[in-house]
C-alpha cells in the first residue's frame, strides 16, 4: 500500500463504501423475500427451497472455478458495481421473460447467491483493510459493517413483504432491479479512481497466513462462523414453511418478522459482550427459537424475532471482530476474509440442501431444528473457550 492510496482514502469516501453496502443489501434482500415466499407458495415443497437456497450458495463458487481468470472474490469497487449492473440487467431477463416458474426461481436464486458472495467477500476484505490502514478500529469496524448490513436487510425485508402484497412479481422485480442497477452507477461515478488497491492490483501480495497466526483459533473461529451461517440459512429455510403451512400467515407478516430480526441485529451494535460471555447470549437464543417455533400467536412473533437477530448478531460480531484482529497485513486480510466466506457458504449450503431434505421426509422437524443448530452453536462455542 503507497502512502498516496492511504491518503486519497477520504473520510467521505468510507461513509459513502458503507452507505452503499446498505442499499445493496436492501434491494438483494427485498428480492430474496420474494423469491423465497413464492418459490415455497407455488411448490409446498421443503426440498425445492432448500435445493435452491443451495444452489444460491455454492453456484458462485463453481462459477469461480469456471471463470478462473475473474476473481469474483477479490474485485475493485467498480469491477464490483459492473458486474451487479450486469447481474441485474440478467435478472430483469430472467424475471419479465420466465415469470413466476420453478426454473425462474432456481435461476433468480443463483443469481441472488452470485450478489450475495461478491458484496460480502469484497466488502469484508475492504473493510478489514481499512483497518490495516488505521481508518477504523477493528472494534467499529465489524460494528459499522453489522449495522449498515441489518439496516438494509431489515429495510429490504420490510420493502419486499410490502411489495409482495400490493403489486406483481414482474413489477417488483423490474422495480428492485433497476433500483439497483441507478445505485451501482452512482457508486461507479464517486468512488472511480478510489480503493483501486482494494481489487487485483495487489493480487500478487497475497499469500499464505502469517507464521505468527494462532492457526488453531483461526480455523476454531471459522468454525463459529460456519454454525451461525447454518443457524440463519434454516431461519430462512422454515420460516416460510412455518408461516404458510402451521400458522397461516401473509407475506406481510413474513415480511415484518424478517424486519424484526434485522432491528434486533441492528440494537446489537451498540452492546460491547466478551467472547466468552457469548454462551449466555446463545442461552437466550436458543430459548427464542424456541418460543419462536412454537408461538401462535402473530403479534408475539416480532418479540420473538427480534431475540433471535439481537442474538445471533451479537454472537457473528464477536467472532468477526476476532477474525478482524487476526490480520497483521493486507495478505492475512485477504487469506481471512476468503478463508471465513468460503466456510460461511459452504455451511450455508450444505446445511441448506441436508435440512432440505430432511424437511420433505420428517414431520414437524421445522419446530425443533432450529433449536437444535443453537446447541451446535453453544457446543462449538464451549469447546472453542475451554481451549483459549
Amino acid at each position: 500500500m503507497t502512502f498516496k492510496m492511504k491518503k486519497i482514502i477520504l473520510e467521505k469516501d468510507i461513509i459513502r463504501l458503507y452507505i452503499s453496502l446498505m442499499f445493496f443489501y436492501c434491494s438483494d434482500i427485498a428480492l430474496l423475500m420474494l423469491v423465497l415466499w413464492l418459490s415455497y407458495q407455488s411448490t409446498s415443497s421443503a426440498l425445492f427451497l432448500g435445493m435452491m437456497l443451495s444452489l444460491s450458495a455454492i453456484c458462485p463458487f463453481i462459477l469461480k472455478k469456471i471463470f478462473w481468470k475473474l476473481d469474483i472474490l477479490n474485485l475493485s469497487l467498480n469491477q464490483l458495481m459492473q458486474l451487479r449492473v450486469y447481474i441485474y440487467i440478467a435478472v430483469i431477463m430472467v424475471g419479465l421473460w420466465m415469470g413466476e416458474h420453478k426454473i425462474s426461481f432456481f435461476i433468480l436464486a443463483i443469481l441472488l447467491g452470485l450478489l450475495s458472495i461478491t458484496l460480502l467477500s469484497n466488502y469484508e476484505r475492504m473493510n478489514t483493510q481499512l483497518v490495516l490502514w488505521q481508518k477504523v478500529s477493528s472494534n467499529h469496524a465489524a460494528r459499522i459493517m453489522q449495522t449498515v448490513i441489518q439496516i438494509g436487510s431489515f429495510s429490504g425485508a420490510l420493502i419486499g413483504g410490502i411489495l409482495l402484497k400490493v403489486l406483481d412479481f414482474k413489477i417488483i422485480v423490474l422495480l428492485i432491479a433497476l433500483l439497483d442497477i441507478f445505485i451501482s452507477c452512482i457508486c461507479l461515478f464517486l468512488f472511480k479512481d478510489k480503493f483501486k488497491i482494494f481489487g487485483g492490483d495487489i493480487k500478487k501480495e497475497f499469500g499464505n497466513l502469517s507464521s505468527n497466526i494462532n492457526l488453531r483459533l483461526f480455523y476454531g473461529l471459522c468454525i463459529n462462523i460456519g454454525f451461525i451461517a447454518l443457524h440463519i440459512s434454516v431461519f430462512i429455510l422454515t420460516t416460510p414453511i412455518i408461516f404458510q403451512n402451521i400458522n397461516h400467515w401473509s407475506a406481510a407478516a413474513f415480511g415484518v418478522a424478517s424486519g424484526f430480526v434485522g432491528i434486533g441485529a441492528f440494537l446489537s451494535v451498540f452492546f460491547k459482550v466478551h467472547y466468552k460471555d457469548g454462551i449466555l447470549f446463545l442461552l437466550a437464543l436458543l430459548s427464542f427459537d424456541i418460543l419462536f417455533v412454537v408461538n401462535k400467536s402473530i403479534y408475539l412473533m416480532p418479540i420473538f424475532c427480534l431475540g433471535i437477530g439481537f442474538c445471533v448478531s451479537v454472537l457473528r460480531i464477536q467472532v468477526k471482530e476476532k477474525l478482524i484482529d487476526l490480520a497483521n497485513n493486507h495478505a492475512d486480510a485477504e487469506r481471512i476474509g476468503k478463508t471465513s466466506t468460503l466456510v460461511y457458504i459452504l455451511f450455508q449450503s450444505l446445511g441448506s440442501l441436508l435440512f432440505g431434505i430432511l424437511l420433505s421426509y420428517i414431520d414437524n422437524l421445522e419446530q425443533w431444528i432450529l433449536p437444535s443448530i443453537a446447541i451446535l452453536i453453544l457446543i462449538s462455542l464451549l469447546i472453542k473457550v475451554k481451549h483459549d
